[in-house]
C-alpha cells in the first residue's frame, strides 16, 4: 500500500500546481504593455507540464503492474493471445478488440493492453479532475481510498468507461447531448454497459425530475422489485446473464455496500437540497449518488454483488468531483471539519475492510513488470 501512497501524493502535489496554472489561464487580467498573451502562454506551458507530472505517477503504476487485479490473467491476458490467434468476439466491444489487434501489429507482449488502458484512465482522471474539480488535490486523494483506482487495475475496461463518462460531467449537467453523445461513444468502445448512462443525463436534464426529485426518489425506491424484475428479464438473451448461472450468483447481499452509498447521498442531499434549482452542477451529482444507492439496493432483490458492484461503478466516480463540491459548498469551517473526517473514515474503512483484509481486487502487495524472472 506504501507504494500506491507515494505514488497518490506525487500525483497529488503535480495536479495542485496544474490546477494553479489552469485557473491563470483563463483569469481576466488587466496587465500593461501587451503583456497579457505572454503570461498567458507561460501559464499554459506550465499547466500542460504540470498536468504530464500529475498523470505520471498513477499512469506507470497501472501501466507497469504485473498480475495486480484479479481479471489480469483471468481475462486480458488469454484474451490477448486469442485475439492474437484469430478468434473472434473474444469481446463484445469491437472498439477494444482492434486496440488489441493495433497492438499486435507491432508487438505480441500483452503488456501493452494495460499500458493503453492505463494512459485512457490516467489521461481523462487527471485532465477532468483539473479543470472540473472544485479540489483537484481531494479529487485525487478520493480515488485513492475511495478504491476507485483499485478497482480500475482488476475491472479494467468497465473502469476506463466508467472515467471517461465521469469526465463528460460538465456537458451532462448543461444537458449538451451532441458532446454527452460523443463521450458515451468513446466509452463503449471499452465497454457496452456505458450506454445506461443515457438514463441519468436523461433525468438530470429532465425538469420534472428535478421539481419533484424526491418523490420520484422515493418511487423509483419502492418500485425496485419490479424494476429489478424487468432488467433481469432483458438480460436473459445477453451475455451477462451468465452472472445469474455462474458462480457469481452467490446469493448474497453486500449491506455495507448499501450502507455506504445511503451515508453518502444522505450527506450530499443535506449539503446540495437547496442549490438543486439553481445549480444542474449540484443536481448532477445529487443523482450520480442516488443511482450508486439505487444500484446497491437492487442487490437486495438481485443477490449477485460482482454484478451489483460493476454497475454502482459508473455512479461511484463520480465521487472524484461529488466530494470536493460538498466540501467547498459545507456553510461552516466546523461543517468542512466534519465532512473531512466522516468522508475519510468511511473511504478509510471500506479501503481495509475490502482492499486490505478480504484481499478483493487483488491489488496487494504491488508487483511490477521488473520483478519478472
Amino acid at each position: 500500500m506504501f507504494f500506491y501512497a507515494i505514488a497518490f501524493t506525487l500525483s497529488a502535489f503535480f495536479i495542485y500546481f496544474a490546477n494553479e496554472y489552469y485557473k491563470k489561464q483563463f483569469l481576466n487580467l488587466v496587465l500593461l504593455n501587451g503583456k497579457t498573451a505572454c503570461i498567458k502562454a507561460s501559464n499554459n506551458k506550465k499547466y500542460i507540464l504540470f498536468e504530464i507530472l500529475a498523470f505520471l505517477p498513477l499512469f506507470l503504476v497501472s501501466a507497469l503492474r504485473y498480475g495486480i487485479g484479479t481479471d489480469y490473467f483471468f481475462t486480458y491476458v488469454p484474451n490477448f493471445f486469442k485475439i492474437l490467434q484469430g478468434e473472434s468476439f473474444v469481446y463484445t466491444e469491437i472498439g477494444f478488440i482492434l486496440i488489441n489487434k493495433f497492438i499486435q501489429l507491432f508487438s505480441t507482449n500483452y503488456q501493452w493492453v494495460f499500458v493503453i488502458t492505463s494512459s485512457v484512465f490516467c489521461a481523462f482522471f487527471i485532465n477532468s479532475a483539473t479543470k472540473y474539480s472544485n479540489n483537484a488535490v481531494i479529487s485525487v486523494f478520493v480515488l485513492f481510498i475511495s478504491c476507485v483506482f483499485f478497482i480500475s487495475l482488476n475491472n479494467v475496461r468497465q473502469a476506463v468507461a466508467a472515467i471517461i463518462i465521469a469526465s463528460s460531467y460538465p456537458y451532462i449537467a448543461k444537458g449538451n447531448a451532441i458532446t454527452f453523445a460523443f463521450f458515451i461513444f468513446c466509452a463503449i468502445i471499452f465497454h457496452i454497459t456505458a450506454v445506461i448512462m443515457l438514463i441519468p443525463f436523461a433525468i438530470i436534464n429532465i425538469k420534472a425530475f428535478k421539481k419533484y426529485f424526491e418523490a420520484f426518489a422515493c418511487i423509483a425506491l419502492f418500485s425496485l422489485p419490479i424494476i429489478c424484475k424487468i432488467f433481469v428479464a432483458l438480460l436473459k438473451n445477453t451475455k451477462y446473464y451468465y452472472y445469474f448461472l455462474s458462480h457469481f450468483n452467490s446469493g448474497d447481499v453486500s449491506y455495507i455496500t448499501i450502507a455506504y452509498h445511503l451515508i453518502f447521498f444522505l450527506v450530499a442531499y443535506f449539503i446540495l437540497k437547496d442549490k438543486i434549482n439553481f445549480d444542474n452542477k449540484a443536481f448532477a451529482l445529487l443523482i450520480m449518488q442516488y443511482f450508486a444507492l439505487f444500484v446497491s439496493c437492487a442487490g437486495l432483490f438481485i443477490k449477485i454483488p460482482e454484478m451489483i458492484t460493476r454497475i454502482a461503478l459508473f455512479f461511484q466516480v463520480f465521487h472524484l468531483f461529488l466530494v470536493p463540491y460538498c466540501l467547498e459548498k459545507a456553510k461552516t469551517f466546523k461543517l468542512k471539519a466534519c465532512l473531512c473526517f466522516g468522508y475519510t473514515g468511511l473511504y478509510l474503512f471500506f479501503l481495509s475492510y475490502y482492499v486490505v483484509i478480504l484481499g478483493y481486487y487483488e491489488v496487494l502487495p504491488y508487483k511490477w513488470i521488473f520483478q519478472i524472472k
